[in-house]
């Protein structure tokens, strides 16, 4: 199952007590933060609020997260 969700603790509960990897991108919204926090019993290896475009922190069942860049955000202006 692939779910894309702007407010994860939103998305029902039968849906999220499922997932197996995270992509967090950048997060304002504190409740989102707190929440995802909660859910993954551990801290942010970067401020997800100061997440740059394109930029995102990765979540595998019991493995370390880590920030990954995905390069197709990336825009070029000539």
């Amino acid at each position: 199952i692939y779910l894309l969700g702007k407010r994860p603790f939103l998305i029902p509960i039968n849906l999220r007590s499922q997932v197996d990897i995270f992509y967090v991108f950048r997060i304002k919204e504190k409740r989102d933060i707190d929440y995802l926090q909660d859910r993954l019993r551990c801290d942010f290896p970067k401020d997800a609020s100061k997440l740059e475009q394109g930029e995102c922190i990765i979540f595998r069942d019991d493995e370390k997260p880590k920030i990954y860049h995905f390069d197709k955000f990336i825009i070029l202006i000539p």
